[in-house]
């Protein structure tokens, strides 16, 4: 699965803000996978992985309407940043609740 050329990002992307529920569907799956696989590579089980793909795509829908972007790897790159940082909260949390179960 994978997102359309980039002369029809624009188009792309505007069915996206408006929540177009084809469009969204094919998304998701796409970057379900795609996150699913970097987080799991990164040592998170897959639950785990799944847990912050939630948290990376609520983020990235509560701002659709503000953002714009003229291509997609510009907008593949925000979507990983969420998900870095993501990724930095849950072991950051992992890691104090390690301190405190000692």
């Amino acid at each position: 699965m994978s997102h359309p050329p980039e002369d029809e990002f624009n188009e792309y992307f505007k069915k996206l803000q408006k929540q177009d529920s084809k469009t969204w569907d094919l998304f998701d799956a796409m970057l379900r996978a795609r996150i699913g696989q970097y987080l799991t590579g990164w040592g998170f089980s897959y639950d785990d992985a799944m847990d912050i793909y939630q948290e990376v795509i609520l983020r990235f829908v509560k701002r659709l309407d503000n953002l714009n972007f003229e291509n997609r790897p510009q907008m593949m790159s925000y979507i990983y940043t969420i998900c870095d940082n993501r990724k930095r909260t849950h072991y950051r949390k992992l890691k104090t609740n390690q301190i405190v179960d000692y």
